[in-house]
């Protein structure tokens, strides 16, 4: 962190957008630290895969697929619009398995959307904030067993990543990154058991090749619990998957 520090920032309002960036990926979980009261420890493996897939000069398809072993579970689909500045809208639907406690999981049908914003900051640092809208029809939990109604709440989530790319670095094609991410995830609605949902924070290490890019390193989720008053901190290893496609090019061949 110190060496990324003495880098040669870029200049107003450049400047400006990477100074609230840090802002957001440090003082918000530190917000959340000192909110706490209970916190239980725990320790987690996450496996992504998120695939986009471009089949116009206008639209993508959008999937990603989350496992938390003794976690959650979700499938997330959506179509990606591509906008001027490379500005992205999504929206879609996403199939969710949440534990509830012991062996116990929840469905969950969450229709959702996002938009994605890119700063570049010049140089090798790249910004990009993301917000996302979750609509959430959760099964509902009465004495220790799953029913078939539903509660429905949403949940807004917003998301910055600051990432490095070291291009000195390459080898074979490869090439190697760093990035500091923070997303705060807040609850919506009547029947939101408490304003806060969770914080996520994570520093990864990330090779990138072609249509390809691995991303692994450390993510700590700070969830509140189902008890007010009471959080888990969980301190995950993370092993995501990117793959990037383009349909057109195929087009274009034929």
């Amino acid at each position: 962190m110190l060496y990324l520090a003495r880098m040669t920032l870029p200049q107003t309002p450049k400047r400006l957008a990477y100074y609230l960036a840090i802002s957001v990926l440090l003082l918000a979980p530190l917000t959340m630290v000192a909110q706490q009261k209970e916190v239980q420890h725990e320790e987690q493996f996450w496996v992504g895969y998120m695939s986009s897939v471009r089949v116009s000069e206008r639209f993508s398809i959008w999937n990603d697929l989350h496992y938390i072993p003794g976690g959650f579970g979700v499938a997330r689909t959506g179509l990606t619009a591509h906008f001027p500045h490379r500005i992205d809208l999504t929206a879609g639907y996403a199939h969710a398995w949440l534990p509830v406690g012991g062996e116990l999981r929840r469905r969950e049908h969450r229709p959702w959307a996002q938009v994605v914003i890119p700063t570049p900051l010049g140089g090798n640092f790249t910004l990009q904030h993301r917000l996302r809208w979750d609509l959430r029809f959760r099964q509902q939990v009465e004495a220790g067993e799953v029913t078939d109604g539903y509660t429905f709440l949403h949940r807004a989530r917003i998301q910055t990543v600051l990432r490095r790319n070291f291009p000195t670095l390459s080898f074979k094609g490869i090439l190697p990154s760093l990035a500091l991410s923070n997303e705060l995830l807040m609850n919506l609605g009547d029947e939101a058991p408490a304003p806060f949902d969770q914080n996520r924070i994570s520093l990864m290490a990330a090779a990138r090749y072609r249509s390809l890019m691995l991303q692994t390193g450390y993510m700590n989720r700070y969830v509140q619990a189902a008890t007010p008053g009471r959080f888990t901190s969980n301190h995950t290893l993370v092993i995501w998957l990117f793959h990037t496609l383009d349909w057109r090019k195929q087009e274009q061949q034929h």
